[in-house]
């Protein structure tokens, strides 16, 4: 789920209770805040509220879930997680981030007001409520709920900005036997956890988040060895120009193979180092490993001298302002031109911090490297944006390409996406081309290049530079012109996909 932020002027309520404790101040003495006036019991709701948004705090919070469990109430706990919290507070400052959550701690509190028992702020970015009653089996309903109110603009006090973050929910209800308050709202913060790693954007404690957790617990250290032990390696999946055939490029896409576990998806360690804060690191390591294998290439086969590699970067790499340089230097340092170098990058990532994003992506354009819009489509496509994004092209997302010769619809998006992008002045890629009919559609549309199964899997370096010496013969099995003759039938050949990938591309970075 998005959290679409607009930043307006004085449009701040204050917190309804006790606003003489903002953040960072300390609470007074016992003896000193009785001459001033104030009372004991706020003293003692002092100790159980949070000074920037006078909600329950963790204490609490707590101490009301054991009373009712203590008096055998049905009750469920939700927990609510603004993801993206730390990047918005290090870019825009601590009191952006504050607007933020005392506006959010207000949504939550006046516009979920049925059935919620009360409202806590257990962490900087993240939010309980305590339902009870005939409430807890609607607890998935209520965190749809929470998805729809956090949907809308959240109007804070500041300068006009719009920022889009992502929240995630987690449930644990008394039904699962907790004897303690602590445990049931821990159980709520591990599928809160979980949540980020789901589509619907929240999950419900049970066995299989918990199995899930201690797995996440577990290579959130292999992650860090594997960094430190440089574990990590590059797989390179070909572009093809459709108009000639020839290879143009590849897609470098990181890979682990777990020396325990096997191999380990992208979607899930990169989803760990992002939130470990190790996502910068591996990012350096891609670029050193991409960098490497663009010079190996060159020299093992002449042929490669022209391709261009893109490698993929993540939402943080996009707040990292001196990217640009640092990328040139190392490309340079090669003795390669950064135009042999691209960068792709998702809509999301693009829109997460636009200003700031697009000034990094201005500034490498200007240095020479290509930019690729990746999975176009799918995310926040609008013509006031893409018309100012500088990118070299975009890539349709391979959910629009896979069933193109048998979908109407997909048909007019695709179409229509290639004739938008080239009066933008971008070329096109097509992702997910799995069939001789789909490439066959796209030359049709004069789409510019392709990439997928059907002409090849993404793969280990060597066996890179030997998919390229049978580039010749790729061509005249899709149809285009060659002097290179072609195997007989029943000949295994590299458009048939024998370069085995374990798992689908998944997560790029």
């Amino acid at each position: 789920m998005h959290l679409v932020l607009r930043l307006h002027r004085g449009l701040r309520r204050r917190p309804r209770a006790l606003t003489m404790l903002r953040a960072g101040q300390a609470v007074p003495r016992f003896g000193t805040a009785l001459g001033r006036g104030i009372t004991v019991g706020e003293l003692e709701m002092a100790a159980l509220s949070c000074g920037l948004t006078g909600l329950a705090n963790r204490m609490r919070f707590t101490g009301e879930v054991k009373r009712l469990l203590a008096a055998g109430d049905a009750l469920a706990v939700v927990t609510v997680g603004i993801v993206g919290f730390r990047r918005i507070s290090n870019t825009f400052g601590y009191d952006i981030a504050n607007q933020l959550v005392v506006a959010v701690s207000r949504i939550l509190e006046d516009d979920l007001t049925d059935g919620v028992r009360l409202v806590a702020r257990l962490e900087e970015d993240t939010f309980a409520l305590l339902l009870e009653g005939e409430m807890v089996p609607r607890a998935e309903a209520l965190a749809q709920k929470v998805a729809s109110v956090l949907s809308g603009p959240v109007k804070l006090t500041s300068m006009s900005v719009e920022l889009r973050v992502r929240a995630g929910v987690g449930i644990s209800d008394a039904s699962l036997r907790a004897e303690e308050g602590p445990t049931l709202l821990r159980w709520a913060e591990m599928a809160l956890t979980r949540a980020a790693d789901t589509i619907s954007g929240h999950a419900v404690y049970d066995a299989d988040v918990d199995r899930a957790l201690r797995r996440r617990l577990l290579l959130m250290g292999e992650v860090r060895q594997a960094l430190d032990h440089e574990d990590f390696e590059m797989w390179f999946q070909p572009k093809l120009e459709l108009a000639s055939g020839r290879v143009v490029g590849a897609e470098a896409l990181i890979r682990w193979q777990h020396r325990e576990l096997g191999f380990i998806p992208p979607d899930e360690f990169i989803s760990l180092a992002e939130s470990a804060g190790m996502i910068s690191e591996i990012s350096e390591q891609v670029v050193e490993m991409v960098v490497a294998a663009r010079r190996k290439l060159t020299l093992v086969h002449p042929a490669a001298a022209s391709l261009e590699i893109a490698l993929n970067l993540s939402p943080t790499d996009l707040l990292d302002v001196g990217l640009p340089a640092r990328l040139q230097r190392r490309v340079e340092a090669a003795g390669l031109p950064t135009a042999m170098l691209g960068v792709e990058v998702t809509e999301e990532a693009v829109m997460t911090e636009w200003d700031m994003v697009i000034g990094v992506l201005s500034d490498l354009a200007e240095r020479g490297f290509p930019i690729y819009l990746d999975d176009f489509g799918t995310g926040y496509s609008s013509l006031s944006y893409l018309r100012r994004l500088p990118a070299t092209a975009l890539k349709i997302d391979r959910s629009f390409v896979q069933h193109l010769a048998g979908d109407a619809s997909d048909l007019t998006i695709v179409r229509s996406t290639i004739d938008l992008a080239h009066d933008l002045g971008m070329e096109v890629v097509a992702e997910g081309v799995e069939d001789q009919e789909s490439y066959d559609l796209l030359r049709e549309f004069h789409c510019d290049l392709a990439q997928g199964f059907h002409m090849g899997r993404p793969m280990p370096l060597d066996d890179f530079g030997a998919w390229l010496g049978d580039a010749d013969r790729l061509r005249a099995l899709l149809g285009h012109e060659t002097s290179a003759p072609v195997e007989p039938e029943g000949t295994v050949t590299p458009v048939e996909g024998v370069l085995q990938d374990p798992v689908s591309p998944g997560r790029r970075i």
